[in-house]
């Protein structure tokens, strides 16, 4: 069924689809720019976790070889030579070691730190070498002497917190001290051999994996997939809160495109609807950007479009007023002429009576459109019986349809009463009823019937003829003043397109709808919904 004004697309459903491509696609693009950041972080941790593990692989297994190689020294050259031994590679390592014997001891000197005194306690007992990292401390590294004679000496070493070793091995006979030595500087070098200690340099072993050894601790380095690196409390939580904050942004950033829109979309309607007075720029016109143009825009073509229908407006009001007077005098001419005139002019005076009462009826009716229009139609409401009402309409309508081979029927299906004025709607229920006699066809019925809509609390009178019917895109049309269409209601047939227009306004004025719609088997049906009960609001 087509409503008298034109239907436009739902509000809820295209503002909805708007505001949900925008907020999806920035979203979309919000989460991507984590998705890369934190695949960036988690390909950084991953190279840092391999670089470290290398280190680890590097620095276990130096300290087996050096563990092995510092037995062997000491052995042959005595405590000066394997403290020289040590010195040249702490100088490469970055790192500072100690020989510890059982009395905890180092047989170079030095004080070893108090905090590694379990740790070497621990690899004396284990007798293997193991690697110790705790935040905020030095990292440990320790690995027991194989000697001949079974002292219980271990090596440790040290490197301070942050600081990765190079992984290359020390210089021929190379510096005994420098940049790059452990912190607080190397210990002075002692007697022994200064080209090297015995058996040629020691390079670092080849940074393959060491089955072997634990995880992590010279074996297979622990590299942490990104799926690892997101599942962890810290980076899980990171993303959650990144993607939750690029959402709450995005939808706040989609609210204020589709808002503007939505509003814009019903002043739109409303225009379409009637309402010329509406205006978009006191909310939206203030924007500097394109949305706000449009709305300074709409309030000027709205603005236009007023006062073009209000001078049009004024026009028909004048003019009628201005020709009432002279049909006026034309009536009283005519009255005098049957008077003076002879039969013979009598044909040409009924002829022109008949032309006078149809423009004093368009007059009438262009007043009655204005009256409507400017809210000075008084409406005075009473309980109606509709179906009394509809047989008084029936009646007269079929008494008429007969004469020309047609008839009108009525089936009641549900009676009803509403609170409406009785002579507007009868005028207007019978004007869509004599429409439907004069365009169904010969020996065709013009079928009325009065039902109740429970859902809607309204009261559904539905009109329909077996005529030709009318072109699709005309059914919208019909409720406009002045419209006609083009075949078969024209003004040859007696229309002159504000019979409908009235009809419409006295029915809004109920707070109910009237709408048409090209009936199934040919013909047009008209349907008229009027609240039941209590007065209505009027519709705009």
């Amino acid at each position: 069924m087509t409503s008298a004004t034109p239907p436009a697309p739902g509000p809820t459903r295209v503002t909805r689809g708007l505001f949900t491509r925008i907020f999806a696609w920035y979203w979309i693009a919000s989460i991507a720019v984590v998705g890369v950041a934190v695949a960036s972080a988690a390909l950084l941790i991953s190279r840092s976790s391999i670089e470290m593990a290398r280190w680890r692989v590097v620095a276990h297994d130096a300290a087996v070889i050096h563990s092995e190689r510092a037995a062997d020294v000491l052995e042959r050259g005595g405590a000066d030579a394997v403290c020289d031994f040590l010195l040249r590679w702490d100088v490469a390592l970055a790192a500072h070691s100690y020989i510890i014997d059982a009395d905890g001891k180092d047989l170079c000197g030095d004080t070893p730190p108090a905090a590694a005194a379990a740790f070497v306690e621990h690899i004396r007992e284990s007798g293997r070498a193991e690697i110790v990292q705790r935040s905020g401390e030095p990292t440990l590294i320790g690995a027991k002497l194989p000697t001949r004679d079974g002292k219980p000496l271990v090596l440790l070493r040290t490197v301070a917190e942050g600081q990765t070793p190079p992984l290359r091995p020390p210089p021929r006979g190379g510096p005994r001290g420098g940049p790059g030595g452990p912190p607080g500087g190397p210990r002075p070098p002692r007697g022994g051999p200064r080209d090297g200690p015995p058996g040629g340099p020691l390079d670092p072993p080849p940074l393959g994996l060491r089955p072997d050894l634990p995880p992590g601790i010279g074996g297979p380095p622990v590299i942490p997939p990104l799926g690892d690196v997101l599942v962890q409390p810290s980076v899980g939580a990171v993303v959650l809160l990144a993607v939750a904050a690029s959402g709450a942004v995005c939808y706040l950033l989609a609210r204020s495109l589709s808002r503007p829109v939505r509003e814009l979309q019903a002043a739109v309607r409303q225009l379409a609807g009637g309402d010329l007075s509406v205006r978009v720029a006191a909310d939206i016109g203030r924007r500097s950007d394109e949305i706000g143009a449009l709305a300074r825009d709409f309030d000027q073509m709205a603005a236009r479009l007023q006062r073009e229908m209000d001078a049009q407006g004024r026009l028909l009001r004048d003019m009628s007023h201005e020709l009432r007077s002279p049909l006026a005098r034309l009536n009283v001419a005519l009255g005098i002429a049957r008077k003076q005139g002879t039969g013979a002019a009598a044909h040409a005076l009924d002829r022109i009576e008949r032309e006078s009462d149809a423009l004093n009826r368009l007059i009438g009716d262009v007043l009655t459109l204005a009256r409507w229009d400017n809210g000075a139609m008084n409406v005075q409401t009473s309980d109606i019986d509709l179906a009394e009402l509809l047989r008084a309409i029936v009646e007269d309508a079929d008494f008429e349809a007969r004469s020309v081979g047609k008839q009108v029927t009525l089936t009641i299906d549900s009676p009803c009463s509403v609170q409406a004025d009785p002579g507007l709607l009868h005028s207007a229920i019978e004007n869509i009823v004599r429409n439907a006699v004069r365009y169904t066809a010969e020996n065709s019925a013009v079928e009325v019937t009065l039902a109740t809509d429970p859902a809607s609390g309204s009261a559904v009178i539905r009109v329909r003829d077996r005529g030709p019917g009318v072109p699709a895109q005309a059914v919208a049309e019909l409720f406009r003043p002045f419209y006609r269409v083009s075949e078969g209601r024209d003004r040859d047939s007696g229309g002159v397109g504000l019979g409908l227009a009235i009809t419409q306004r006295i029915v809004q004025s109920h707070g109910g709808s009237v709408s048409a719609e090209n009936a199934a088997g040919g013909g047009l049906a008209v349907e008229v919904r009027i609240p039941t009960g209590a007065f209505a609001e009027p519709r705009p």
